[in-house]
Parts: structure tokens; C-alpha cells; sequence
């Protein structure tokens, strides 16, 4: 009778592992936030740089442009990583020399202290991210 109630416990025991093992392959895998849309990305560039809506037209087409070029760069298997950031960098900075002149003075010092921001967020993740990947699991 004991041999008959461990049996049966070890058999509840394994099928719960299965299933919980089940229920982690299933679940799907975290994917990073979705990019601010064209909308968005105008209205916060107008919230922080206090754009006209002058501005805001001529700064729009050059927005599209940029996210038509990123869809394509995405797209484009020929390209390694380290390409596809370097060419991502360089639209980047496409956009802001084509965005820049249509800002005042007061707005350009604004935006790069935004891009500043920006990069020390990033220089503050990155090594963070590396050694998580680098660590043994």
C-alpha cells in the first residue's frame, strides 16, 4: 500500500512538473515595446520643443520618410547587425540635419540636450544588457 501511495505521488509530483515545463515553453516570449507612431513622435517633439504647427507640417514629411527608410532597412537581409546599425545611426542623423534648420535657436539647444539625454540613457543600459547575455545559464 505505501510502495502504491508513493507511486502515486511521484506520479502527481512528475505531471505537475510537465505541465508547469508546458506552460513556460507556451508562454510567448517578451518583445520589445512597439515604436511610437508618426502621430506620436509629432506630438512629443511639440510637447518638449513647443513646435508651431508650422513646424509641425514641414517636420511630418520628413518623419514619413524616415520610417519608410527604417521599414525597408529592417527588411533588408543583405545587411549584417553592426550595417543595419550603422545605417540606422545614419538616418538618424539624416533626420535631425533636415529637422534642425526649421527649429529656432532655442529649440535646437533644446533638442540636443534631449539627444544628450538620450544617449546617457543608452550608454547606461547597454552595458547591462551585454553582460546579462554574456552570463551562463
Amino acid at each position: 500500500m505505501r510502495t502504491l501511495l508513493r507511486l502515486a505521488a511521484l506520479t502527481a509530483f512528475l505531471c505537475g512538473a510537465v505541465l508547469c515545463f508546458a506552460q513556460a515553453a507556451a508562454a510567448p516570449a517578451p518583445q520589445a515595446p512597439p515604436k511610437p507612431s508618426i502621430t506620436e513622435r509629432l506630438r512629443n517633439l511639440g510637447q518638449q520643443l513647443n513646435l508651431t504647427e508650422d513646424q509641425k507640417e514641414k517636420i511630418t514629411p520628413i518623419l514619413q520618410d524616415e520610417v519608410k527608410q527604417l521599414q525597408g532597412l529592417r527588411e533588408d537581409a543583405s545587411l549584417s547587425r553592426e550595417q543595419k546599425f550603422t545605417r540606422y545611426r545614419e538616418l538618424r542623423d539624416n533626420e535631425l540635419t533636415q529637422i534642425r534648420p526649421l527649429l529656432t535657436e532655442d529649440q535646437q539647444k533644446k533638442l540636443d540636450e534631449m539627444r544628450k539625454q538620450m544617449r546617457q540613457q543608452a550608454m547606461g543600459h547597454a552595458p547591462q544588457q551585454r553582460r546579462e547575455i554574456q552570463q551562463p545559464q
